[in-house]
């Protein structure tokens, strides 16, 4: 159960597209962190797929992607081309 504390804040250091879906890889410490682990990554919760040298990786669904608002939290800083610049006109989680 997620319990809101923030333990650590991490960076986005990848992103594979797989479909609809993709892999994201998420830098930070992992000591302690297990497979199957659940953690939250900007208020979603994401299962640890993979742990290595300090980074893991995490699936994320395409329902999770096609919420906008999520996309542009979870991947910040990498190119949506399905967004215009309009789109983040006044949004202040939006670059």
């Amino acid at each position: 159960m997620f319990t809101g504390i923030v333990a650590e804040l991490g960076e986005v250091a990848g992103v594979e597209h797989h479909g609809g879906a993709a892999r994201l890889t998420i830098r930070g410490s992992t000591e302690g962190v297990a497979l199957g682990e659940s953690i939250a990554v900007n208020g979603v919760c994401l299962t640890v797929a993979g742990i290595l040298d300090g980074t893991f990786t995490a699936d994320v669904m395409g329902e999770t992607l096609s919420r906008r608002t999520q996309r542009r939290r979870m991947v910040r800083g990498l190119p949506d081309p399905g967004d215009a610049q309009a789109d983040h006109a006044g949004d202040p989680e939006a670059r």
